[in-house]
């Protein structure tokens, strides 16, 4: 053990002095502690929740920002030395030891950073395809569930396709900003998106409430099981894969779908009065 002397201390005294010399002491054994002390770094679950939630932009992970950090850097060696899949938990053991002695909630967030440059995939309960929602409601609490593995890149090719095909179908004005592939899975799923595949079920449902014992719904029921079809697929390659096998024929029911919401706007109470007239006068 080194001994500090006055010079290193200061001129401070009691607990002052005493907290002085036990950081002196712990910065030379958790050398590599500093690595994650910076402003951005979540301190607490709810931090780390908003940090895994938050939107991926361009620039973020590209250009100035394509290195790794020195964080990032150490993790990524580790997780280059271990087995095809690392569990999380040992992950945070590691680095919470020296010379690292990082909080688990900074451990996490690096983690989560190279799972949001895709050079790593989480599995959670040895399901392949976890969605974002899940690891931020659960990583901190299951932190032994998740296991993380080498990403497997979606090309810039699928991802063009795959934008081409959803603007085709739903219209420019539907189109997402962002190009990057966990991000668009996220925002084509999740209920609280006015953009998302769940949405515009939940606006068909509504509709086939209203018209689905009509001859002329048929193109809603098909619209809706097209997006049930959709929304089970839980790979995000195959989920883009599926919308774009599906261009034309999408496209083709959902042109229909809007011919038949027109058509109740303006038209449904004539409809209405005449199958009431015909079944009246069926007889005559």
């Amino acid at each position: 053990m080194r001994v500090l002397d006055d010079v290193e201390l200061g001129n401070k005294r009691g607990s002052e002095r005493f907290h002085n010399a036990i950081q002196k002491h712990l910065s030379g054994i958790y050398t590599k502690g500093g690595l994650v002390d910076n402003p951005s770094m979540p301190r607490n679950s709810e931090a780390l929740k908003k940090a895994i939630l938050r939107t991926v932009n361009p620039g973020d992970y590209d250009g100035l920002n394509a290195e790794l950090t020195p964080a990032e850097h150490e993790v990524e060696i580790y997780l280059n030395k271990g087995f095809p899949e690392v569990n999380v938990s040992d992950v945070t053991a590691k680095f919470a030891k020296a010379p690292y002695g990082w909080d688990t909630i900074c451990t996490l967030y690096v983690v989560n950073e190279l799972v949001r440059r895709h050079r790593r995939d989480y599995s959670y309960s040895n399901n392949p395809n976890v969605e974002t929602n899940l690891v931020a409601s659960r990583l901190v609490q299951e932190t032994n569930k998740f296991t993380l593995r080498q990403a497997k890149a979606i090309s810039q090719d699928v991802i063009n396709q795959f934008t081409a095909a959803w603007k085709d179908i739903f219209g420019v004005t539907e189109v997402f900003s962002t190009t990057d592939s966990t991000q668009l899975f996220r925002l084509c799923r999740e209920p609280e998106n006015p953009r998302s595949l769940a949405k515009f079920r939940d606006r068909y449902r509504k509709i086939e409430s209203e018209i689905g014992s009509y001859p002329f719904a048929e193109p809603i029921h098909q619209a809706i099981d097209l997006f049930d079809a959709w929304l089970t697929e839980r790979d995000p390659l195959k989920f883009f894969q599926a919308i774009i096998d599906k261009r034309q024929e999408a496209r083709e029911i959902i042109d229909k779908c809007k011919e038949v919401v027109q058509f109740t706007h303006d038209q449904l109470p004539n409809y209405k009065k005449l199958r009431r007239f015909a079944s009246e006068n069926q007889y005559n």
